[in-house]
């Protein structure tokens, strides 16, 4: 920890020589908490190595200390909510943005048109070739581009008769589905991961459609049920809140972005 190369004495007992080389200190350990430390010096004069004799020791006091929070960009999100990192991860990466006047709105729905923006920008917003399968996506809106590009990749297959319904609060079986597809197309999904929901109270409640895809989110860790006094619950028909996005989306990420 304490030391010195050729013949200039850099350091005794952590003061820094005067006129001396500078050089670091290097921490055995990343481990948080306090640490202690015996040092000495040792340096090399004339071609002879000298070091403190052993009764000189000192003992240094190391405290490591977690990495600080950042600071919040938004001012309805705290440091004690469950989903705070959830919400920075997704921010510094450009994937969800807040909805003005510094808010994020955790507890606010998403729509089916935001999903799909996300995983568009998760891509990089490529370059389509499709053409737009929804009469009711119009050219030029915010979402256009992701809607097609979600459909050409058989990301999103719509809700029927030509429509995508892009205004419509995303369910959670729905969000389930939409990130079960685009894991396929990544290549990340394996049918082998998915587990029974024989331990959600309302497994019964799943579509049939969003079965094996719910299988799927909750085997690899992305949808966890909500508990309740009398069990856990799947809610696959409930709104996917943005704060609940927000925390579907970072555990996708570190799964299988390795980001």
């Amino acid at each position: 920890m304490v030391g010195a190369t050729g013949t200039n004495l850099r350091y005794q007992w952590g003061a820094a020589v005067s006129g001396a080389t500078d050089c670091s200190f290097v921490v055995p350990t990343q481990t948080v908490g306090v640490k202690y430390y015996r040092c000495h010096i040792t340096a090399e004069l004339d071609g002879t190595v000298i070091s403190t004799s052993v009764e000189k020791f000192k003992c240094v006091k190391v405290t490591v200390e977690a990495a600080p929070m950042k600071p919040m960009s938004f001012t309805d999100v705290k440091n004690s909510d469950w989903f705070y990192e959830d919400v920075q991860y997704v921010y510094d990466r450009g994937l969800m943005d807040g909805v003005g006047n510094n808010k994020f709105d955790p507890n606010g729905k998403c729509t089916r048109a935001m999903i799909v923006t996300i995983l568009y920008r998760m891509e990089g917003k490529p370059a389509h070739s499709g053409s737009n399968p929804f009469t009711d996506v119009s050219g030029g809106q915010w979402y256009t581009d992701a809607v097609i590009w979600a459909a050409e990749n058989k990301i999103v297959n719509g809700v029927g008769k030509g429509k995508f319904d892009p205004e419509a609060d995303v369910t959670r079986e729905q969000l389930a589905t939409i990130l079960c597809r685009y894991a396929s197309y990544k290549g990340y999904y394996n049918k082998t991961d998915g587990v029974m929901l024989a331990g959600f109270k309302d497994q019964d409640k799943v579509s049939d459609w969003a079965l094996d895809a719910m299988r799927w989110a909750v085997g690899v860790g992305l949808i966890g049920g909500s508990s309740e006094k009398d069990g856990v619950y799947l809610m696959p028909e409930g709104n996917a809140l943005r704060c609940q996005v927000a925390a579907i989306l970072h555990r996708f990420c570190v799964s299988f972005e390795k980001t």
